[in-house]
């Protein structure tokens, strides 16, 4: 799993000057919903997969059926005090806030992510997810 730094919370769109990384903070309960959605819809007709087999594989449905540029999970340690939903802070590691990438943008004018992201991501965890935007991945 990803260590991102230096993250910022941001809205769409676009800040200049930052490697446009976006996603959301989620639960474990999160990811799994969002993994059942995008496999229901997906694999119609097969039989879901364990919780667990799930969670781990859960990237990788969401971006199939979402149709997204990237999907990964990732873990930040935040520099300063956030507000996100106590759900979403790793259990094993204090303070570390656990996230869902689901976009990069690559072209200069791109408007990410799509509206329709959004309200789906919105419809499916309940609560309208807050952006964060990452600008020095260890692994870039």
């Amino acid at each position: 799993m990803p260590q991102l730094k230096r993250i910022v919370l941001a809205l769409p769109p676009r800040v200049p000057g930052f490697l446009h990384l976006f996603g959301f903070a989620v639960s474990r309960e999160e990811i799994f919903q969002l993994s059942l959605f995008a496999f229901k819809r997906h694999y119609r007709g097969y039989r879901c997969p364990e919780y667990d087999s799930m969670i781990n594989n859960g990237p990788g449905y969401i971006a199939n059926y979402f149709r997204l540029p990237v999907c990964f999970p990732a873990i930040i340690q935040p520099g300063e005090k956030v507000d996100v939903p106590s759900d979403c802070y790793h259990p094993l590691e204090p303070g570390a806030v656990r996230l869902l990438v689901v976009w990069q943008s690559c072209e200069p004018g791109q408007t990410c992510p799509y509206p329709w992201h959004l309200r789906l991501f919105e419809e499916i965890i309940g609560r309208p997810p807050r952006w964060w935007l990452d600008d020095a991945p260890e692994w870039a």
